[in-house]
């Protein structure tokens, strides 16, 4: 599980990995999340390359990062898929939405039980747009989360969506609950999610978005410019990409995105 800890000094479908540059290489203009911003308006509309090579007319986007604190007091970007964490590490999570969305962050411990990250207690459920671009890290309040015992799965459960999703984060949410009133609310929870997303088409896979690194990497104008496109590899720095579109214009989407954490 997880708990939030204060430090004596303050110093987040399917994941896209970003492309890396091969040595002495400058950094490319279109990298994936690069393409993501330019290719998708703040209402979710697809335009530019990523529409000619897609067919995609609206999007729901974001990009996420796991920011692990090391014992020199850095922050380093993580995968968690390759990542087994230990007793007393401590991160935090940074997302960056690419159109503007309600996001919410919910954590699910090895017992199942789920606490709600954001919206927090100070908002009580009325949740914060995330403007496209914007970058919104948790806890944003100079904390950290902590893994602690019991070992095994967690989840950090990620769902980002055009219009509130008040279903979500009741009131009550936010009271003093018993473990059985927790797990009634996060199958309350489930049961919202797959009604919102049972229709959807599958989350975009890595190669759709390599379509347009493709036709880009093949422009001498690019190709020029040192742009590399290896889709085995993760630039950490950039962190994971999740997507789902649609190719009819009047339905924007919703993004769930689960995030398995491994403890020990």
């Amino acid at each position: 599980m997880i708990n939030r800890c204060l430090l004596g000094a303050a110093l987040a479908f399917v994941v896209v990995p970003v492309p890396s540059l091969a040595d002495g290489d400058e950094k490319p203009d279109y990298s994936i999340r690069s393409i993501l911003r330019k290719g998708i308006d703040d209402q979710g509309r697809v335009h530019g390359e990523l529409a000619e090579m897609t067919g995609f007319k609206t999007a729901t986007s974001l990009g996420y990062k796991l920011l692990l604190l090391d014992e020199t007091g850095a922050e380093k970007a993580v995968d968690p898929s390759t990542t087994t964490f230990q007793f007393g590490q401590q991160f935090r999570i940074e997302i960056e939405a690419d159109s503007d969305l309600y996001v919410y962050v919910f954590h699910e411990g090895p017992d199942g039980v789920r606490t709600i990250l954001m919206p927090d207690s100070v908002d009580k459920g009325r949740v914060p747009m995330v403007r496209r671009g914007q970058r919104k890290v948790l806890p944003d309040d100079g904390t950290y989360f902590e893994f602690a015992p019991p070992p095994g799965k967690e989840k950090l459960l990620v769902y980002a969506s055009p219009e509130r999703r008040d279903e979500l984060t009741p009131k009550e949410a936010f009271e003093s609950m018993d473990k059985g009133r927790m797990i009634e609310l996060r199958n309350n929870q489930d049961r919202a999610i797959g009604e919102r997303t049972k229709n959807q088409t599958a989350p975009i896979t890595e190669p759709d978005i390599n379509k347009v690194a493709e036709v880009l990497q093949a422009n001498p104008e690019f190709r020029l410019r040192g742009v590399r496109w290896d889709p085995k590899s993760m630039n950490l720095g950039e962190g994971n990409t999740a997507m789902v579109a649609s190719s009819d214009p009047d339905v924007r989407p919703d993004l769930f995105v689960e995030i398995s954490l491994q403890t020990k």
